[in-house]
Protein backbone atom coordinates (compact mmCIF):
# COMPACT_ATOMS: atom_id res chain seq x y z
CA UNK A 1 0.00 0.00 0.00
CA UNK A 2 2.90 2.41 0.51
CA UNK A 3 3.83 2.10 -2.68
CA UNK A 4 0.29 3.03 -3.97
CA UNK A 5 0.68 6.00 -1.96
CA UNK A 6 3.87 7.14 -3.35
CA UNK A 7 2.59 6.76 -6.57
CA UNK A 8 -0.78 8.96 -5.81
CA UNK A 9 1.63 11.37 -4.42
CA UNK A 10 4.05 11.57 -7.29
CA UNK A 11 1.00 11.74 -10.04
CA UNK A 12 -0.15 14.43 -7.59
CA UNK A 13 2.83 16.66 -8.10
CA UNK A 14 2.77 16.62 -12.10
CA UNK A 15 -1.09 17.39 -11.55
CA UNK A 16 -0.10 20.46 -9.74
CA UNK A 17 2.55 20.92 -12.30
CA UNK A 18 0.16 20.55 -15.15
CA UNK A 19 -2.34 22.79 -13.33
CA UNK A 20 0.22 25.80 -13.05
CA UNK A 21 1.31 25.51 -16.32
CA UNK A 22 -1.86 25.93 -17.63
CA UNK A 23 -2.01 29.55 -15.74
CA UNK A 24 -4.46 28.64 -13.24
CA UNK A 25 -4.14 30.19 -9.85
CA UNK A 26 -0.78 29.13 -7.63
CA UNK A 27 -2.74 29.48 -4.58
CA UNK A 28 -5.48 26.81 -4.92
CA UNK A 29 -3.60 24.39 -6.37
CA UNK A 30 -1.36 24.69 -3.56
CA UNK A 31 -3.74 24.31 -1.05
CA UNK A 32 -5.71 21.23 -3.32
CA UNK A 33 -2.42 19.13 -3.08
CA UNK A 34 -1.76 20.25 0.91
CA UNK A 35 -5.23 18.46 1.20
CA UNK A 36 -4.58 15.56 -0.70
CA UNK A 37 -1.44 14.87 0.78
CA UNK A 38 -2.36 15.13 4.19
CA UNK A 39 -5.39 12.44 3.39
CA UNK A 40 -3.10 10.40 1.91
CA UNK A 41 -0.22 10.53 5.01
CA UNK A 42 -3.52 10.26 7.46
CA UNK A 43 -4.98 7.41 4.98
CA UNK A 44 -1.79 5.69 4.69
CA UNK A 45 -0.89 5.77 8.68
CA UNK A 46 -4.41 3.80 8.90
CA UNK A 47 -3.61 1.57 6.04
CA UNK A 48 0.20 0.75 6.46
CA UNK A 49 1.96 -2.09 8.11
CA UNK A 50 2.83 -1.61 11.61
CA UNK A 51 6.76 -2.27 10.50
CA UNK A 52 6.62 0.81 8.44
CA UNK A 53 5.16 2.86 10.59
CA UNK A 54 8.19 1.73 13.10
CA UNK A 55 10.16 2.66 11.22
CA UNK A 56 9.08 5.86 10.11
CA UNK A 57 8.89 8.07 13.42
CA UNK A 58 7.01 11.15 11.33
CA UNK A 59 4.52 8.91 10.93
CA UNK A 60 3.55 8.30 14.73
CA UNK A 61 1.28 10.66 16.19
CA UNK A 62 -1.45 10.58 19.01
CA UNK A 63 -0.92 8.80 22.34
CA UNK A 64 2.81 8.81 23.58
CA UNK A 65 4.27 10.45 20.55
CA UNK A 66 2.93 14.30 21.52
CA UNK A 67 2.23 15.00 18.41
CA UNK A 68 -0.91 15.54 17.99
CA UNK A 69 -3.49 15.87 14.95
CA UNK A 70 -3.88 19.84 15.61
CA UNK A 71 -0.61 20.54 16.09
CA UNK A 72 0.24 18.51 12.59
CA UNK A 73 -2.57 20.25 10.56
CA UNK A 74 -1.57 23.49 11.91
CA UNK A 75 1.50 22.93 11.03
CA UNK A 76 0.61 22.27 6.98
CA UNK A 77 -2.18 25.02 6.80
CA UNK A 78 -1.17 27.90 8.95
CA UNK A 79 2.92 27.67 9.06
CA UNK A 80 3.79 26.71 5.67
CA UNK A 81 1.60 29.85 3.93
CA UNK A 82 3.03 31.92 6.15
CA UNK A 83 6.26 30.66 5.20
CA UNK A 84 5.36 32.00 1.31
CA UNK A 85 5.08 35.65 2.54
CA UNK A 86 8.51 36.59 1.99
CA UNK A 87 8.97 34.83 -1.19
CA UNK A 88 5.21 36.39 -2.59
CA UNK A 89 6.74 39.49 -1.92
CA UNK A 90 10.05 39.55 -3.59
CA UNK A 91 8.06 38.35 -6.55
CA UNK A 92 5.59 41.04 -6.49
CA UNK A 93 8.19 43.44 -6.15
CA UNK A 94 10.46 42.16 -8.74
CA UNK A 95 7.61 41.85 -11.55
CA UNK A 96 6.45 45.30 -10.47
CA UNK A 97 10.36 46.83 -10.68
CA UNK A 98 10.70 44.90 -13.74
CA UNK A 99 7.71 46.83 -15.53
CA UNK A 100 9.29 49.95 -14.52
CA UNK A 101 12.55 49.44 -16.32
CA UNK A 102 10.62 48.45 -19.09
CA UNK A 103 8.12 51.10 -19.09
CA UNK A 104 10.38 54.24 -18.48
CA UNK A 105 12.56 52.77 -21.59
CA UNK A 106 15.59 52.03 -18.58
CA UNK A 107 15.69 48.35 -19.32
CA UNK A 108 16.52 49.18 -23.20
CA UNK A 109 19.35 51.02 -22.25
CA UNK A 110 20.91 48.69 -19.69
CA UNK A 111 21.85 46.42 -23.09
CA UNK A 112 25.79 46.69 -23.83
CA UNK A 113 26.22 47.54 -27.19
CA UNK A 114 29.03 45.71 -28.08
CA UNK A 115 26.69 42.48 -26.78
CA UNK A 116 24.58 43.96 -30.14
CA UNK A 117 27.36 44.00 -31.78
CA UNK A 118 28.81 40.39 -31.48
CA UNK A 119 25.66 38.72 -32.24
CA UNK A 120 25.38 37.74 -35.74
CA UNK A 121 22.28 38.39 -37.53
CA UNK A 122 22.05 35.37 -39.65
CA UNK A 123 23.11 31.79 -38.46
CA UNK A 124 26.97 30.81 -40.59
CA UNK A 125 26.91 27.93 -42.67
CA UNK A 126 30.06 26.02 -41.89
Amino acid sequence: MEFVIGIILVLSFFGLAYYCVKGHNLMIGFLVIATIWTALSLLGTLVASPEFIAENEILQFGGDSGTSLVSILNNIYQSAPEGWGTTLVNVCWGAWFGRVLMETGIASTLRPWSWAATVPSSPSSC
